[in-house]
């Protein structure tokens, strides 16, 4: 038995961003950028992006901010890409909270190097929820960059991740001998 409630349907979906849905905006700016069950089409994820982004909510500059900063649909511009990212920070975005760490983290024509903001957008993004930067955090600790070497700390950054659902970090306790390592066929 098959369910038609969870099929997407492209065009009501359309229909629901016309209607203003910032919802509906941010699944095609994702699906269009991707081709998940659409033709992917970069002018449309840009387009949603934009639209979703008007809402001035974190997911939509978030979106628009990625789109200049992978050329989805636009020409890549950093430092635009940057402003957005801060902006989606700002509003709670936890991705763009890692995003621009790790712009910060190496340094960008756009922003001079600082390790210790990186660190401290690292730790926020962390302590709201974000898998990528709870495994970033735990590979510092685990070689001491950019923080004293704790393996200990390290592990509980990768345990908190884990429990998220997150394949980098469970490849890491799996490395450290710490959960079995699953062999995939």
């Amino acid at each position: 038995m098959s369910s038609k409630k969870n099929k997407f349907n492209e065009e009501e979906c359309i229909a629901r961003a016309k209607e203003g849905s910032e919802k509906a905006m941010l699944e095609l700016a994702n699906r269009y950028s991707l081709g998940i069950g659409v033709k992917e089409d970069e002018s449309k994820a840009y387009y949603y992006s934009l639209q979703a982004s008007k809402f001035n909510h974190a997911d939509g500059v978030y979106a628009l901010a990625c789109c200049y900063d992978g050329g989805i649909g636009i020409e890549k511009d950093e430092k635009k890409a940057v402003e957005l990212l801060e902006k989606a920070a700002s509003l709670g975005s936890k991705e763009a909270k890692t995003d621009l760490a790790s712009y910060y983290y190496s340094g960008t024509n756009t922003l001079e190097m600082n390790k210790q903001k990186a660190l401290d957008l690292y730790n926020q993004a962390a302590q709201e929820g974000d898998s990528f930067a709870m495994y970033l955090l735990g590979t510092f600790y685990e070689k001491g960059d950019m923080v004293e070497k704790n393996v200990d700390k390290a592990i509980e950054f990768y345990k908190k991740g884990y429990d998220l659902g997150d394949d980098l970090c469970k490849a890491s306790l799996e490395k450290l001998g710490l959960i079995p390592v699953q062999l995939y066929r």
